[in-house]
């Protein structure tokens, strides 16, 4: 609970909600809102957008990083997420079982 406080998350108030504070939902002693060790939060539309575009540039570069090292090990940078087969030709003994004679 202490680190979502941090992240900015707030304890709902069971006064604003008297329709949910039933039978259905516990009333804490601490004037909040829970259901099933659960505790009803909230969280201010600001603060909730720059989380949001913090996860969304941490998920971005985090990608770019991925697309580089895909792009390095296949050595081609045009397909940077397909992995491209490669042959190769070994010249060991070759095993001549002739014609049976």
């Amino acid at each position: 609970m202490n680190n979502s406080l941090q992240q900015g998350w707030v304890p709902v108030k069971a006064e604003e909600y008297p329709e949910v504070t039933s039978r259905v939902f516990g009333h804490s002693g601490k004037g909040q809102i829970e259901y099933g060790g659960l505790t009803l939060c909230r969280m201010p539309k600001e603060m909730a957008d720059a989380r949001q575009a913090y996860y969304d540039r941490k998920n971005r570069t985090e990608m770019a990083g991925v697309r580089s090292d895909l792009a390095s090990q296949s050595g081609d940078r045009r397909y940077g997420a397909i992995s491209q087969p490669t042959l190769t030709q070994s010249y060991g003994r070759q095993l001549d079982f002739g014609s049976g004679e």
